[in-house]
């Protein structure tokens, strides 16, 4: 995975067209659905949960965080923002999946960006978080092909996404690498503690063959490259 994307060999032009679907387009759209006048504030929230992605937020963490920054903002004003955002396509909100009483939860939520290269652009691309971006390319192929997906949340951890196909549920689990054996058994044992038979998928950046675990037990572990 790149650091930098390339457009046409000019990452100026990539960032200004970039920008300007943003600004032009995207804010301006978000702004007008909820006739907000203070675009600062909500590009700062946006900021903040691009910045945030695979982390669990709701309206009062972040009018904190940004009240601390020394932008005073009220937990309703951001509830309107996350709405907007959401329904200006610029960030997509993931529920938590319960999944012990197969049902959806109303609680915190994540969030991921529709569109990785407008991330980078209000991000300024200060960290190589490819954790964080391999974590969200997966949701937004996970979207593609099911339509929908969730955070799952158990009694022994969470998974990274559930998707409910025609077949029953899926899992998928995430991680830059797992060549650390403490890494790939912490990232099996979510999976692990799931034991409904359905598949189980773990997605990483090592260029590894496929590879099952635990296959006797009618549990399907597979260890998948990605790059």
């Amino acid at each position: 995975m790149h650091d930098t994307v390339v457009f046409s060999g000019n990452t100026t032009m990539l960032y200004d067209y970039l920008d300007g679907i943003l600004n032009t387009v995207q804010f301006k759209d978000a702004a007008v659905r909820l006739g907000i006048s203070n675009i600062a504030a909500l590009e700062t929230a946006t900021r903040y949960l691009f910045d945030s992605v695979d982390n669990l937020v709701n309206p009062k963490s972040i009018a904190d965080v940004m009240t601390s920054m020394g932008t005073k903002i009220s937990s309703l004003t951001i509830f309107n923002y996350l709405k907007g955002l959401a329904a200006a396509f610029i960030l997509y909100p993931v529920r938590h999946y319960d999944i012990k009483d197969k049902r959806a939860l109303r609680q915190e939520r994540m969030y991921y960006a529709a569109d990785l290269g407008i991330r980078c652009v209000l991000c300024f691309n200060k960290v190589r978080d490819t954790g964080r971006l391999l974590e969200n390319v997966l949701f937004l192929e996970l979207m593609r092909i099911e339509g929908e997906a969730f955070v799952g949340q158990s009694a022994s951890g969470e998974i990274d996404f559930i998707t409910n196909g025609s077949d029953g549920p899926r899992y998928h689990q995430v991680s830059e690498s797992v060549r650390d054996p403490h890494a790939l058994e912490r990232e099996l044992s979510s999976l692990r503690a799931v034991r409904d038979g359905y598949p189980k998928t773990l997605i990483t950046l090592d260029d590894e063959r496929l590879v099952g675990h635990e296959g006797k037990t009618g549990s399907h572990y597979g260890l998948v490259t990605w790059w």
